[in-house]
């Protein structure tokens, strides 16, 4: 037998059993008014008509109206207990008694389990019973009122109907307790149905907008996978193409060295030219010093020279006149002194031409000396700058070979990178894969928690 589990209180126990008592109502009434129609039926055969009116018509028209004015009270469902009974006992007295008439006792209490209320199936047992007893008392007193067919009822006949109606009483009452407590665990399980799949409908919600979620974040990890897949596939190409300028500029850095080296050997024979021309424009200039030192040397001489003619033209004009005075006898004198004149004018002339061209030497040797110098400290600052430009080349000869290695490191380091891009490329193809899979499963989850939640 099924447990009634405990109620809340009244209020919830009407409300869970006012289907059940909607649904009897309607079931018994169309009972009541079928023993109605029996008493309708029976009333010719002994004509039992006013009976039925008083006590058929009054019955039938009291639990229509309880029915329809108050259906789920317990006076309504009490009402139509006793009303079954009073048409058995009306039945009972139409047949004068009739033995089978009384199974309508047990047709009344077994419609009446429909209710699963005990209480409103005792008062009609109760009126049955005492209804028995009282007629039963009456017939055996000289009453004709026909409720047995009998002319005396006996205790034992008595104790044998209220035996017989004690066990389907006891027996209508277990059913109705059976099926109350089946009531209230279907309604209880119903509810814990309802809760489950209310619990279950909530799961299904957030399931579903967890499935909406994974379907976005699937999405969106398919995009930012396909950007980040060509992403990196630039990048690659980016690192590819950064690998072979860095080669390049390694090849151009290791010439640039290379020629650094044979600009710093070109640099520094030049400035071992510059000082060697500038150490013989040295001795040049000394040269030239001591050139204009003899040329004003030689120009004193040429002074000395002319002055000697100048006086060797007076001596020789004097000896002419010394000739002409001295007649005949200085004739031949006269001769050799103007030999001697013109001799003199001749080195005069001589002298002169000599001091010209000294002097013209000597200006020509001033000018050359002049440009010597500034020749000298032209190649003193060629060779200084020679110097300077030779260290500058080997500053960059240097800088160029830690350029190089630097560069050559870069190398390294982008290789590892263009390794690094590969394996990028690879897993964000993975990663793709993996995103694409994803959306196609949170589709069919999609799917299933939609037909679970129509379910």
């Amino acid at each position: 037998m099924a447990t009634q589990p405990a109620l809340g209180d009244a209020v919830e126990t009407e409300r869970i059993f006012t289907p059940v008592y909607l649904k009897a109502n309607k079931f018994c009434m169309g009972i009541l008014a079928a023993h109605f129609a029996l008493a309708l039926a029976l009333a010719p055969f002994y004509d039992t008509w006013l009976m039925m009116l008083a006590i058929g018509a009054p019955t039938i028209l009291i639990s229509t109206l309880m029915w329809q004015l108050i259906p789920v009270a317990s006076l309504t469902r009490i009402t139509i207990g006793i009303s079954f009974q009073v048409f058995t006992a009306l039945h009972i007295y139409q047949m004068h008694g009739l033995p089978e008439m009384h199974f309508f006792f047990f047709t009344g209490v077994t419609a009446m389990i429909i209710y699963q209320d005990i209480n409103a199936l005792i008062p009609g047992t109760v009126l049955i019973v005492l209804q028995h007893i009282v007629f039963a008392l009456l017939n055996n007193v000289g009453y004709r009122i026909y409720f047995f067919q009998e002319g005396r009822v006996g205790v034992l006949k008595l104790a044998f109907h209220f035996g017989i109606a004690a066990v389907e009483v006891l027996m209508a009452g277990y059913a109705m307790h059976y099926l109350r407590g089946r009531t209230l665990s279907a309604y209880h399980e119903a509810a814990n149905a309802r809760r489950r799949k209310e619990a279950l409908a909530t799961v299904l919600s957030e399931v579903q907008n967890a499935v909406r979620e994974l379907a976005s974040s699937s999405r969106d990890l398919q995009s930012s996978s396909e950007s980040l897949s060509r992403r990196a596939k630039d990048g690659m190409d980016s690192v590819q193409k950064t690998a072979a300028s860095l080669e390049e500029m390694s090849a151009a850095m290791d010439q640039t060295a290379e020629n650094s080296k044979l600009a710093r050997a070109l640099s520094q024979t030049a400035s071992g030219l510059a000082c060697d021309g500038s150490e013989s424009m040295g001795q040049s200039a000394t040269a030239m010093s001591e050139l204009e030192i003899a040329s004003n040397k030689v120009s004193g001489l040429v002074d000395m020279m002319n002055d000697i003619a100048f006086q060797t033209n007076i001596l020789s004009v004097n000896a002419a006149i010394e000739a002409a005075n001295a007649g005949e006898h200085g004739r031949s004198f006269a001769i050799v002194s103007t030999e001697v004149r013109q001799l003199a004018g001749k080195s005069a002339d001589a002298a002169r031409d000599a001091r010209t061209l000294i002097e013209e030497s000597f200006l020509k040797i001033s000018v050359s000396a002049t440009s010597l110098s500034r020749s000298s400290e032209l190649l003193t600052n060629l060779a200084s700058n020679s110097q300077k430009v030779s260290s500058t080349i080997t500053e960059i000869s240097d800088a160029s070979r830690e350029q190089a290695s630097a560069i050559q490191e870069i190398n390294r380091a982008i290789a590892v990178l263009d390794q690094g891009a590969t394996e990028i490329t690879a897993q964000t193809s993975t990663m793709l894969a993996t995103s694409q899979n994803l959306a196609v499963i949170s589709q069919k989850l999609g799917q299933l928690v939609a037909e679970a939640a129509l379910d």
